[in-house]
């Protein structure tokens, strides 16, 4: 915000509000939910811009999405979580502190390996995603071209 927006006391800028287009939605598709990105393509384009089929593999790959975040997120905790084993170690009667500080660093590697392994999974499920909606975009724009020039997008 410039100096001079600093100053407005009804806290507006000169700068104008710009409207989320469909391509803005694109960039951070795997953020969008399928029901917001179809309310916005069918309130651009029309109700025959797309298909139940589309709908369904929309919410298939956001599921597999969904189920890839709490895989990731599941591993961060228990890599977390592990993290306390080494450390305790110091804690344990000096027969068994060694063998406790080794199969803490063991499971701390196994979890790394594990959240390394579900966030790439999760990279991979987020493109896809995000190309099924591109797809669709393009189909929906294609369907509105070959209305003919009465109906544009707005």
């Amino acid at each position: 915000m410039s100096s001079a927006n600093l100053h407005n006391e009804d806290g507006s800028s000169d700068v104008p509000r710009r409207v989320l287009s469909i391509e803005g939605l694109l960039r951070s598709a795997e953020y969008v939910s399928p029901n917001f990105f179809f309310r916005e393509i069918l309130r651009r384009f029309g109700p025959a811009s797309f298909h139940r089929a589309d709908v369904e593999r929309a919410l298939f790959l956001f599921g597999r999405v969904q189920r890839a975040k709490e895989r990731v997120y599941l591993a961060v905790t228990s890599l977390t979580v592990a993290l306390v084993l080494p450390v305790g170690s110091f804690f344990v009667i000096d027969p068994f502190r060694w063998p406790v500080f080794l199969a803490g660093i063991g499971l701390e590697l196994l979890l790394a390996v594990i959240f390394s392994s579900s966030h790439r999974v999760l990279g991979q499920r987020r493109h896809d995603y995000q190309t099924w909606l591109r797809v669709i975009h393009r189909l929906a724009r294609s369907r509105l071209n070959d209305k003919g020039p009465e109906a544009r997008e707005t």
